[in-house]
C-alpha cells in the first residue's frame, strides 16, 4: 500500500491564504481617488456652460450733425463773356437762416474735362461792377452780397456743363464747418461759344422743286 509522508505537526493546519501588505494597499488608494478626480474633472469639462469671450472694444464715431442749407444763390447777372476763352459770372449769395454766416470760402466746381476757375473769387460790387473784396466775409441774417467768379473754358464746346461753387461757413456756436454746393447756373447753352458747332435752322431746298 502506498502512503504519503506527512510532516510532523502539520496533519490539522489549514492552508495558509496569501497575504496583503499596507503599503501595497495604501497605493491601491491613492490610485482610485485619483482616478476618481480625473473623472470628475472630465465629467466637468463637458457639461460646465461656454462662457463667450469679452467681445474687443470699438470705439462709436458719432454722426456728424447735419444742417439744412443756410445760404441760396439768386439774381444770377448776365454773363461776361469772350465767347471763346473765358467768362465771368456775378450772383448774389443770400443767407436765409436765421443767424449770421461767417463765409470760410466760395470756389468754383470743375466738372470733368469742363470750365474751371481763374484767379481768386470776389465779393462786393454789383452786376455792372465787380467787388474786389474777399470771399471771407459775413452774411447776415436775412441778407445777400453779391461774388464774382471768373471762369476759363475748355477747348471743346462748354454748354453742356453747369457753373456750380463750393461754399464753406461756419454758424454761431458750432465748431464744425458747414458747406453747401450751390448752382450759378444748370449749363451753358443760349450764350453762344466759337467751339461750339453752328445750329443749322435753314434746311437747303431740293433740286428741282418750286
Amino acid at each position: 500500500m502506498e502512503t504519503l509522508d506527512l510532516e510532523p505537526g502539520n496533519e490539522d493546519r489549514p492552508p495558509e491564504r496569501p497575504t496583503v501588505s499596507a503599503a501595497r494597499l495604501l497605493l491601491y488608494a491613492v490610485a482610485a481617488a485619483a482616478l476618481i478626480g480625473i473623472g470628475s474633472l472630465i465629467v466637468g469639462h463637458d457639461t460646465a456652460p461656454e462662457v463667450p469671450p469679452d467681445p474687443s472694444p470699438t470705439r462709436q464715431i458719432p454722426p456728424l450733425p447735419t444742417e439744412p442749407p443756410a445760404l441760396t444763390i439768386e439774381n444770377a447777372c448776365p454773363i461776361r463773356t469772350d465767347h471763346r476763352t473765358e467768362l465771368t459770372i456775378s450772383f448774389a449769395l443770400r443767407n436765409i437762416s436765421s443767424a449770421q454766416v461767417a463765409i470760410t470760402g466760395l470756389a468754383a466746381i470743375r466738372s470733368p474735362d469742363g470750365p474751371r476757375q481763374i484767379g481768386p473769387t470776389r465779393s462786393g460790387g454789383s452786376c455792372g461792377r465787380t467787388g474786389w473784396q474777399s470771399a471771407r466775409e459775413p452774411i447776415a441774417s436775412g441778407h445777400a452780397r453779391i461774388y464774382t467768379v471768373r471762369w476759363g473754358l475748355p477747348k471743346t464746346c462748354p454748354e453742356p456743363y453747369p457753373l456750380q461753387v463750393h461754399v464753406t461757413y461756419y454758424l454761431p456756436h458750432q465748431v464744425i464747418e458747414q458747406s453747401d454746393i450751390l448752382t450759378a447756373r444748370v449749363d451753358l447753352s443760349g450764350i453762344g461759344f466759337l467751339q461750339c458747332p453752328k445750329a443749322t435752322t435753314d434746311l437747303p431746298t431740293p433740286a428741282g422743286s418750286g
